[in-house]
């Protein structure tokens, strides 16, 4: 009774924190509520476009304003431009920060849809083409558009076509629609790819104010001939890209230039990444910089000046952090306290935490700190090879080899197990074999390919990593087992809490079922109410659509394989520790050599200029995310299982949840 007391009382404390997280994430949204900020949707020739409209309070037809649409990167949504959105609205400006087809509340049509071609190339324009019309929207004397547009990564390319149909019309109305434009992390690269020449580029931005934002150390772009890959340190500027955007043949960055067609150009170069730049103040500033230039002309007395360095997007993301930490002590907590509930009581096993490795010999200690160390790294070794999916690397190929030798040991052990009748070793056996016969196929086959069935492309690469892993793990802790001989000291499956009869699993699994519904009902509510969700940074539980729910539970049950495997595994390893450690352990274990990955990768990068894998673009940037995450599933898994002996629980909390997570904030084809 005392201990349901102790998380009754968390879960009210988690709660206060949703609350008031929210409630301050909402004030600095609306700057102080006078922003009026709602989801906004439209329908489009190739889809429904949704976005998140900031519209100071006093802002409509007889006092319309100069209109920014700012657009996120490829994997994200609107809620990435936070920044812009924020303090361009709170200096009195109409934004719109839209989610691009397929990503976030937009989707695309059936004749739109399926790769990353489908999406960008007009998301920005169709916005600009909505906006337009509205007639809280500025236009000057002879009906030209007083509208930016930005984006970040593929918002930049959306951002660069835009400017382009926009000149085209122009052409043939007279109107330009599209006033200025800034770009973040990206530069012509992908309107090559479409066939589109450097010149009809340059010759699309005519007499506007045309700006880029050129990280430093951006992962994808912005690069020099004779480079050692795309993960290196870079000077824009110097490129002839640059100098040809600036028409200078010795620019400066942060310096305004102006050029032949009466436009003014300049190029900004944060020393930072790319996911860096939507969090950035550095780059806050000189987005406000530029829009104060841009934008001089049409100002009004309702357009406030305030200073560039004065921002308070940033309050908006602390304070979402709390609901964010809130939000996770919730789940947790209030799943503990339904475990304790007499209904479900069948849920506790009496299963005993397995040996210490200290209580072992010395020789069987070192042999199980080299499979941890092993454990620990052989994730963070086969990430970049696994996410870049190429069957025929020497990566996938080094995978593909140990499968087929631990298919042949584990046929050997059943071989010889006939005359020893160890069941054991027999049971060890069979599992290997399939676990080995699982990896091979994995890095055999291209399982989980972009299709109407597994419709997220990251997704399916982290899922195909997920199960590599857990494939992995379960050779290395069966083969640890047996050679430890640990059967002898009577540590079975039981006691890994992997052993649960029928009706144990049943009720973990609508414990789950009730901890996440109730969990996204609170989420859904804060959204409808506030418009604010829970995140830092990349990491973040938003809203969804009916498509990423169809999309998630094809998921679930793969990422239920990997957290019941990997949870087991860190209960095995980590049970020798007490307090927080035991917790430290438990996450170390399943996110510690990824970490290392990206701290040696970034490491490099800023010491040397060069990163340590200088053609690890994306894999790099989606650990960002990712190692917090299973911080959070491990964290849970741990506290769960301590309460309960039961890994079911917080493996099925983590697939859903988790898995609803990475869903709803990446890009979904096919959706319905």
């Amino acid at each position: 009774m005392k201990i349901r007391r102790k998380l009754l009382i968390t879960i009210v404390i988690s709660l206060i924190m949703i609350i008031v997280g929210s409630l301050s994430a909402n004030y600095f949204n609306t700057s102080g509520h006078s922003v009026d900020v709602k989801r906004i949707s439209f329908d489009t020739e190739k889809g429904v476009l949704s976005g998140l409209l900031y519209k100071p309070k006093d802002a409509d037809e007889t006092n319309p304003r100069p209109t920014l649409v700012t657009t996120h990167g490829y994997l994200n949504s609107a809620e990435m431009q936070d920044a812009p959105a924020i303090e361009m609205s709170r200096r009195g400006y109409v934004v719109l920060a839209l989610d691009q087809y397929d990503h976030g509340h937009s989707k695309s049509n059936s004749e739109n849809t399926g790769s990353f071609m489908s999406f960008w190339p007009t998301s920005i324009y169709d916005a600009v083409q909505y906006m337009y019309d509205q007639d809280y929207v500025l236009k000057d004397k002879d009906k030209n558009g007083v509208i930016a547009v930005s984006g970040h990564s593929m918002g930049g390319f959306s951002t660069t076509n835009a400017v382009m149909y926009d000149q085209e019309d122009f052409k043939k109305t007279g109107i330009k629609k599209i006033y200025a434009q800034l770009s973040a992390g990206s530069d012509h690269t992908w309107q090559k790819i479409l066939g589109i020449e450097d010149q009809a580029i340059l010759d699309s931005m005519d007499d506007r104010f045309i700006g880029k934002i050129a990280g430093q150390f951006d992962e994808f772009f912005f690069n020099q001939e004779g480079q050692p890959g795309s993960v290196v340190k870079k000077d824009y500027v110097k490129t002839d890209e640059g100098k040809s955007i600036l028409e200078n043949e010795n620019p400066k960055s942060d310096t305004w230039y102006d050029v032949k067609s009466e436009g003014k150009r300049i190029i900004y170069q944060p020393y930072q990444t790319h996911p860096w730049n939507h969090f950035s103040k550095a780059t806050t500033k000189d987005m406000i910089d530029f829009y104060d230039v841009a934008f001089d002309g049409f100002k009004s007395e309702k357009i406030k000046e305030i200073s560039s360095d004065n921002q308070t997007w940033m309050y908006k993301e602390a304070s979402e952090f709390i609901g964010l930490v809130g939000f996770t002590i919730f789940f947790i907590a209030f799943a503990g306290f339904l475990s304790d509930l007499k209904i479900f009581k069948k849920i506790k096993t009496d299963a005993s935490i397995p040996l210490s490795i200290e209580n072992t010999s010395l020789e069987t200690k070192f042999s199980s700190k080299l499979i941890f160390a092993f454990g620990l790294v052989l994730p963070a070794l086969i990430y970049s090879t696994v996410y870049e999916g190429k069957l025929f690397s020497s990566g996938m190929l080094s995978i593909n080899f140990i499968s087929i030798i631990m298919f042949v040991l584990a046929v050997i052990g059943l071989v010889l197990n006939k005359e020893y009748k160890n069941i054991y070793w027999s049971k060890g056996s069979y599992l290997s074999l399939c676990a080995s016969i699982v990896l091979f196929i994995l890095s055999k086959f291209n399982v989980f390919k972009d299709s109407p069935v597994f419709q997220g492309p990251t997704v399916n690469r982290i899922v195909t990593w997920a199960l590599i892993c857990a494939m992995l793990s379960i050779l290395i802790n069966v083969y640890s087992y047996l050679l430890r001989k640990d059967y002898e000291k009577g540590v079975g499956l039981y006691e890994y809490g992997l052993k649960g009869n029928p009706g144990t699993i049943f009720l973990s699994l609508i414990i789950a079922i009730i901890v996440s519904l109730v969990s996204y009902i609170i989420l859904f509510i804060i959204d409808a109410t506030l418009l604010v969700d829970f995140r830092i940074w990349s990491l973040a539980f938003k809203t969804f659509e009916t498509s990423h729910l169809i999309s998630a539970l094809k998921y679930m049950p793969l990422f239920f394989i990997y957290y019941l495997v990997a949870g087991a595994g860190s209960i095995i390893n980590s049970n020798n520790k007490t307090g927080l450690r035991s917790y430290f352990y438990a996450c170390i274990i399943n996110m510690g050599g990824i970490l290392l990955w990206l701290v040696l990768q970034y490491a490099k990068l800023f010491t040397t200029g060069v990163a340590l894998y200088p053609n690890d673009a994306l894999s790099g940037i989606l650990l960002v995310a990712l190692v917090p995450s299973l911080v959070i599933a491990f964290i849970n898994t741990k506290y769960l299982y301590n309460k309960n002996k039961n890994i079911y629980l917080p493996a099925f909390i983590n697939a859903i949840l988790l898995t609803l997570m990475t869903v709803a904030n990446t890009t979904i084809y096919f959706q319905v």
